[in-house]
């Protein structure tokens, strides 16, 4: 579900909302602030993509499979 955002794409999206009078080049103040919290955003996303995963039967692990037919 979240294979088509990259972490670039997220950096980028980031730094667009910044006003434009703000250094935004690769190591200024706000670039080593944001870089960081893309990764963990990215990171996020494919671990919602790995839950979602688990919450459907025909593509839960097994562990998650019995999980779903005790319900």
């Amino acid at each position: 579900m979240y294979e088509g955002l990259t972490y670039e794409q997220i950096l980028q999206r980031m730094l667009d909302r910044v006003p434009l009078d703000v250094d935004k080049r690769e190591g200024s103040i706000i670039y080593n602030a944001i870089a960081p919290v893309a990764a963990e955003v990215k990171q996020m996303q494919i671990e919602l993509d790995v839950l979602l995963n688990e919450t459907f039967a025909d593509t839960a692990s097994r562990e998650y499979l019995i999980k779903r037919a005790a319900e």
